[in-house]
């Protein structure tokens, strides 16, 4: 609850409302589409749509279907302040960021919050531009691409993943080891007390608490949150410490909730799909 408190707040203030008008889920790890869809439809007729990484984790269909035609904010506060598993999470997160999806195109937020916007489609997104030289570089959850383009600017990177260690395993007959060290979220206090740069993946924060990691990384000049799942209002998350957000907005069309059913949610480059960079300046 203690992510989600503030955006509830500020999106009742901002006077947002909408029903619960569809959810789709899908759980499938070989296709890595551990995903949650939550479609809003707002009193003047439009949609909103968000998603978020479930954990591999489908709830129960007729308690799902209960939330059909609910009003979604006080739908999304309930589902957090019962003793929410992981797909309870990611059903209000993902409703959440449905309804946080039209502020994200609103050329008046970054005013507002006293923010930078960069729409990534003509600015594309580019995580090592927050790395400074030779500087040690700590990401909670593992992000392939991200950490791969990091690993050139940086002399460390150190990613905090719970997944089983065997994951990441890696066999080589010329006995090269990676470069890139992966850990346990029981080293993560002593990883993020020496990161310059920090990068959140958005089902880590969800699935994690974002507040105390934010807190663990006292040195890092940028800490950036970023992917579908955390695709929310901004403005409590800059309160809180982070300092960028990369957040995502989907299409409202039948055609892409059709597909992201028929392809067990691989949504990966289907077309129509945004992504907002918001930065506040760190303070020197």
């Amino acid at each position: 609850m203690d992510l989600y408190s503030g955006i509830i707040s500020s999106l009742r203030t901002a006077d947002i409302s909408a029903v619960i008008e569809d959810v789709a889920a899908t759980a499938s790890s070989r296709l890595a589409t551990p995903w949650t869809l939550v479609t809003v439809r707002f009193p003047d007729g439009t949609q909103g749509r968000g998603i978020c990484h479930n954990g591999l984790s489908l709830g129960r269909a007729e308690t799902v279907a209960s939330l059909v035609g609910c009003d979604a904010l006080g739908a999304a506060e309930s589902l957090l302040t019962c003793a929410a598993g992981p797909f309870s999470r990611s059903l209000a997160a993902a409703t959440l960021n449905a309804l946080s999806a039209p502020l994200f195109s609103d050329p008046s937020l970054p005013g507002r919050l006293g923010v930078r916007c960069s729409d990534l489609l003509t600015e594309p997104w580019d995580p090592a531009a927050f790395v400074p030289e030779k500087g040690r570089v700590a990401f909670v959850g593992y992000p392939p691409w991200e950490v791969a383009v990091v690993r050139e600017a940086s002399a460390r990177v150190t990613v905090i993943e719970d997944a089983p260690r065997g994951d990441f395993s890696v066999l080589d007959t010329r006995g090269t080891a990676p470069d890139v060290a992966v850990v346990g979220v029981g080293e993560r206090e002593a990883v993020l007390a020496e990161a310059d740069t920090l990068f959140i993946l958005g089902d880590a924060a969800v699935h994690q608490d974002l507040r105390n990691i934010l807190r663990a990384a006292p040195r890092a000049r940028h800490k950036v949150l970023f992917g579908p799942s955390t695709s929310v209002f901004p403005g409590p998350l800059f309160d809180m410490g982070v300092t960028d957000l990369m957040a995502m907005t989907f299409p409202t069309t039948e055609d892409f909730r059709t597909e992201f059913l028929q392809s067990r949610g691989y949504w990966y480059g289907l077309p129509g799909v945004r992504a907002y960079l918001f930065s506040r300046t760190p303070k020197a």
